[in-house]
């Protein structure tokens, strides 16, 4: 539905806001590409772009209806205003290795009030970190492009139970329930995230379909590599969280890569 840049501490990121039809919430892509701010098309790497956007929407739309969503190219500036036009999505060259993704699902206590309950709003802020990091061409030990990827946000509260069973969970853990059980006596299933619609928005970027690029997938749980899978994605490799204790700074969170098969590669 729209699309604006936003400066973070991590540099320049494009937030993407999403309507659907599965639920009335408004789930969230935060795109880390600085080719967006390209207006030839010499960045080695293709933009990360939504189709939906920069798709037409009506035959009498002006040229400032798509400014006003965030359907341009290059920089916006009161100078300057490069309405888009659909896009082929094209494959990067083969030495350009897959963006990195995360699959986010919100934590208003975590991210918001900081709460040491949980590590939701340090992954968040290091996800961002870590996609903006440049990435080495796997031909080149030292030809490097700039970090790309995204985070698909999901408005899905305490294991999808919401804010609400999510507090009264959390009084139920301080009398000695773990998050499973204390969930399921409120009537909840352990854990009921769900992961279509981050697929679909995947798929609207070109990411992970067979029409664009495979993915790395930065997460813990398997069942996030499994549901992507289910929904016809490719992801070419899992990073997980760690803690580096032996580091400046032991609570930092590290990836560990962990190699996953490609597809066509095991058939």
């Amino acid at each position: 539905m729209a699309r604006t840049r936003i400066p973070t501490p991590h540099g320049t990121v494009f937030l993407h806001l999403y309507h659907n039809t599965l639920d009335n919430k408004e789930h969230l892509a935060i795109v880390i590409d600085p080719a967006q701010y390209s207006t030839n098309n010499q960045s080695i790497a293709p933009p990360i772009r939504s189709r939906s956007l920069d798709a037409i929407w009506s035959n009498d739309e002006t040229q400032e209806d798509r400014i006003l969503r965030g359907a341009y190219v290059g920089r916006l500036t009161p100078e300057t205003r490069i309405p888009s036009r659909p896009i082929d999505q094209s494959r990067p060259p083969t030495d350009v290795p897959p963006p990195l993704v995360r699959i986010h699902s919100e934590c208003f206590t975590g991210e918001t009030i900081g709460s040491l309950r949980c590590d939701c709003g340090e992954q968040l802020d290091e996800a961002i970190r870590l996609i903006s990091q440049p990435i080495q061409l796997s031909t080149s030990s030292s030809a490097t492009i700039p970090g790309r990827g995204a985070v698909i946000y999901l408005r899905q509260e305490g294991r999808g139970i919401g804010l609400l069973s999510k507090i009264q969970a959390y009084n139920l853990q301080d009398v000695g329930h773990d998050t499973v059980t204390a969930n399921i006596l409120l009537g909840h299933k352990a854990d009921e995230r769900g992961y279509d619609i981050a697929a679909a928005i995947l798929r609207d970027l070109g990411l992970g379909s067979e029409q664009g690029e495979s993915i790395r997938l930065l997460t813990n749980n398997p069942d996030k590599v499994m549901a992507l899978e289910q929904e016809g994605l490719t992801v070419l490799e899992r990073l997980r969280w760690y803690r580096d204790h032996g580091s400046a700074n032991p609570s930092q969170l590290c990836p560990q890569v962990h190699l996953r098969v490609a597809r066509q590669a095991s058939a």
